[in-house]
């Protein structure tokens, strides 16, 4: 698990110092930056509704599964909501916002199980280019990316990918049960998270792009079907 773990890791690192001086220069154009957000909604959307849905579905019944959803969505964005509103102060939250990344990634890396990948070469590449467009999308909607010059992303994307693949050791000493109640619960976690630092900074920008919002959907549908 952790040398597949670790190559993903490895390739979604690359992928974003590789790409992110260029996508930096251009980081002010309206479309690059909508095309953050809808891979930021696409990985929220999706993953609530698939991943922790089926995850605490499975774990916990039906029912009681979207219940427990429904309560924890609800509980989640109004703490986190509290959370970035006593944090914030002059010099900006946006290195706060890679919890909810870190969350995310850490909480799918727990919920795979790579001796049933049909093709895991595709899932690899697959899995850094979701990673890596994630890191990438929460530095350019963030405050202070530009800012802070082309290492931003490329420091977030090691803090990030570390963080969640050494998430991954403990699991193979937890009971399946563990896990499998664990990581829809990290990703639930973590796109509440997202979904409040995300409303934030859409209302900071000053138009959407209709383009490049669709873009960014079907980049994350692209890469996504290569992990199925």
């Amino acid at each position: 698990m952790m040398k597949y773990a670790a190559a993903t890791g490895i390739l979604s690192v690359a992928a974003v110092m590789l790409f992110s001086p260029f996508l930096f220069r251009a980081g002010q154009k309206r479309g690059i930056i909508s095309a953050a957000v809808g891979i930021i909604i696409y990985t929220i959307v999706k993953s609530i509704f698939v991943e922790c849905g089926w995850g605490l579905a499975a774990s916990a019944g039906t029912y009681a599964g979207l219940i427990a959803e429904t309560v924890m969505v609800g509980l989640g964005i109004a703490f986190f909501s509290e959370l970035n509103k006593a944090m914030a102060d002059k010099k900006g939250t946006a290195w706060f916002f890679f919890l909810g990344v870190i969350l995310v990634a850490a909480g799918k890396n727990l919920s795979v199980d790579y001796m049933l990948i049909p093709d895991i070469s595709a899932f690899i590449v697959g899995r850094a280019a979701q990673s890596a467009m994630l890191v990438v999308s929460a530095c350019l909607v963030s405050d202070r990316a530009g800012r802070e010059g082309f290492s931003f992303p490329a420091v977030w994307a090691v803090v990030c990918v570390s963080i969640s693949t050494l998430a991954g050791l403990p699991a193979g000493r937890m009971p399946e049960g563990v896990v499998s109640a664990v990581a829809p619960m990290l990703i639930l976690t973590g796109c509440c998270h997202l979904t409040v630092v995300l409303s934030g900074s859409v209302d900071a920008l000053s138009e959407i792009s209709a383009g490049g919002l669709a873009a960014g959907f079907m980049l994350s549908y692209c890469f996504d079907c290569l992990t199925v």
